[in-house]
């Protein structure tokens, strides 16, 4: 039986027929390494989305729900894909998908895909950063050059302005960690100071179901504080052949609630998907993944907006 305070969480909890997030893992391949990412421990088939799966997908929010904010993310590096991923958000956007956001570490944006990516309609892109100091970007994304990150940000910044688009939004993500916690303050004032255009978004680090350590920060929310998932509630993931795990945080297809190689959203989302969910609303969070699970917290984050160039104000 659900405590009061649960059934008060259930009841300010948003319903959905139909995701208001889908993330979809175009590719399960990446050029880093990174220590808050179970990614080098798959042991689920690695691979690329067909084109065909992709269409369908978007074609499918577009009809249903255009409002659905469609991720081209998970256990890979879009830009693994480049230049073909551009067409793709080309398609979402031409199709009439209302916000598409990339995940990306942009250590492979070239200078020539910058006008390709602000082309392409991209509403928004979350860089992963996590540091403010080279030595200290080394150490948690293995293979990474902050000074690349860096300048790819300042070309991706100067080619909105260029090209006179107010998109994509940029969002600098600081994961909060052991590893980096001494240098938060450091890269909220280093972009503060780069007169660019973007947001800046603080966040603890998440665990991804058991796959890495989270932050212990999270360890201090559980037990009687506890709220329904809202990545469950709300967001569904599609892995690169079309299987469905329960979440993203099912990084490695522990679970399976559909195949959108034979199913729609819709029919997947409104199947077992639904019966987790109520769990969920009910105060029953002992579903395998979910009893261990801290990254219900994650929404503990804080954004912070710095400036635009003078180039820009005249735009």
């Amino acid at each position: 039986m659900p405590s009061l305070d649960q059934i008060q969480l259930a009841q300010d909890a948003p319903y959905h027929e139909f995701p208001a997030d889908v993330t979809v893992e175009t590719v399960s391949e990446c050029n880093l390494s990174c220590v808050m990412c179970p990614q080098g421990r798959l042991t689920r088939p690695r691979g690329r989305m067909s084109y065909d799966l992709w269409t369908r997908i978007v074609d499918e929010i577009a009809e249903i729900n255009p409002g659905t904010r469609l991720w081209p993310a998970h256990m890979g590096e879009p830009l693994v894909m480049a230049p073909e991923i551009f067409r793709w958000l080309r398609y979402a956007k031409h199709r009439g998908i209302e916000r598409v956001t990339l995940a990306s570490n942009l250590n492979l944006l070239r200078p020539d895909h910058a006008e390709s990516l602000v082309l392409s309609g991209l509403d928004e892109i979350i860089v992963g950063i996590d540091a403010a100091s080279v030595d200290c970007y080394r150490e948690i994304r293995t293979d990474g050059n902050l000074e690349r990150v860096r300048r790819a940000v300042t070309y991706l910044a100067e080619t909105k302005v260029r090209l006179a688009s107010t998109t994509p939004r940029l969002v600098l993500q600081f994961l909060v960690m052991d590893e980096n916690a001494a240098e938060e303050q450091a890269f909220i004032e280093t972009w503060q100071r780069a007169g660019i255009d973007l947001e800046l978004q603080i966040t603890p680090r998440l665990g991804w179901a058991g796959g890495v350590p989270a932050w212990r920060g999270l360890s201090s929310l559980q037990g009687s504080q506890r709220k329904p998932c809202h990545t469950l509630l709300s967001g569904m993931t599609v892995f690169w052949n079309g299987l469905v795990p329960q979440c993203d945080r099912d990084w490695n297809g522990r679970t399976r609630h559909g195949n959108l190689n034979r199913q729609s959203i819709h029919e997947v989302w409104q199947g077992s998907m639904a019966q987790l969910r109520s769990r969920h609303l009910r105060g029953d969070h002992g579903s395998a993944l979910c009893c261990d699970c801290q990254d219900w917290a994650a929404d503990l984050s804080r954004t912070i907006r710095c400036g635009a160039p003078a180039a820009a104000a005249n735009v």
